[in-house]
């Protein structure tokens, strides 16, 4: 679903960053950039989906619930998620951007990204206790 989000939001990367004379610096850098702008936005729209899944939205009361739902589910797990989610890409990430190829980083973001997604959907589906 975001493999072509993922791979013009790389090039965008490459572009403000660019690959050739690559530091420790600059990878550094485009890590934080990269963490900064798309882990609270990706896991927040995450969680807005497992939400909604609970929740009539062709209605409005189904909505305002799903919306009340989502700001609990954001204020309860976001701020670890996000904490989690450097966890596992940042050091991926040192890897993506200092030794993989322009060429084959989505593929390599993209099997990442498939475990993530699976550890996500614990957080995302699990109910509250």
């Amino acid at each position: 679903m975001t493999g072509g989000f993922v791979y013009h939001w790389l090039r965008f990367l490459d572009r403000v960053f660019p690959p050739a004379g690559q530091t420790v610096q600059r990878v550094f850098t485009k890590i934080a950039v990269n963490q900064a702008l798309m882990s609270p936005g990706l896991n927040g729209a995450f969680f807005g989906v497992s939400t909604a899944r609970s929740n009539e939205l062709l209605a409005a009361a189904g909505r305002e619930q799903w919306l009340r739902d989502w700001r609990a589910k954001i204020n309860k797990d976001l701020l670890d998620t996000v904490i989690q989610s450097n966890c596992l890409w940042c050091p991926a990430h040192v890897v993506n951007f200092y030794f993989v190829p322009p060429q084959h980083r989505v593929l390599f973001t993209s099997g990442i990204f498939f475990a993530w997604t699976s550890w996500l959907s614990t957080v995302g589906y699990r109910k509250d206790i």
